[in-house]
């Protein structure tokens, strides 16, 4: 399915192009999302536009509070985390970081002149994923899963090295993958502010 076309001006498409989609009005659940300018049609292959809406991670808690215990638990279980950012030529990078759940809101650090620092005071956009450990063999449906948690990252007071950084996440996206009880089945439940929770089993 693809939606609607949704014509913008010049300034609105170039918007779009060199920062983020998200910046404009866009159409809900679309597996493909087009805008044209005249004779132009530009195509965006985005699959879920939730028009820029964000939480802290007292929302999600708030909200949805088994599925955010379950996410939590997984981030808390192992100290390293691992965190996607954007290169300033768009190129993903992905970097060990350490993240809290702290007074409602998921916080994370860079150190001076760190590269994912960098990263994020120039685009904030994020992914933060949790440790991931292999299913056990013949105890599979013990496994817990691994989480996601995306968003924008903002920048706040730094309470520990005066020259480092960090960051609070408005949170756009928390996902929990998993097993079925019988472990026949892949699990993924996801949440967005606007959407809230849903699930989707795939063999």
């Amino acid at each position: 399915m693809r939606c609607p076309a949704v014509p913008h001006s010049r300034a609105a498409i170039d918007v779009l192009v060199r920062a983020d989609p998200r910046a404009l009005p866009g159409v809900l659940v679309c597996r493909e999302v087009f805008m044209t300018f005249g004779d132009v049609v530009l195509t965006f292959p985005y699959g879920r536009w939730d028009h820029g809406r964000m939480a802290a991670w007292r929302d999600v808690e708030r909200a949805v509070p088994e599925f955010a215990q379950r996410v939590r638990s997984l981030f808390e279980a192992h100290r390293h985390k691992t965190i996607a950012t954007l290169r300033a030529d768009g190129a993903p990078r992905i970097s060990g970081i350490e993240a809290v759940f702290e007074d409602g809101e998921l916080v994370f650090g860079s150190m001076p002149n760190a590269r994912k620092g960098g990263d994020l005071r120039r685009d904030p956009r994020f992914a933060l994923h949790s440790a991931t450990v292999d299913p056990v063999e013949g105890a599979e449906a013990q496994w817990p899963g691994e989480a996601k948690i995306s968003g924008r990252a903002i920048a706040g007071p730094n309470t520990g090295e005066p020259d480092g950084d960090r960051f609070h996440a408005d949170i756009t996206e928390v996902v929990h993958t998993h097993l079925n009880q019988k472990a026949s089945m892949l699990v993924v439940e996801w949440w967005t502010p606007t959407h809230g929770l849903r699930r989707i089993e795939r063999e």
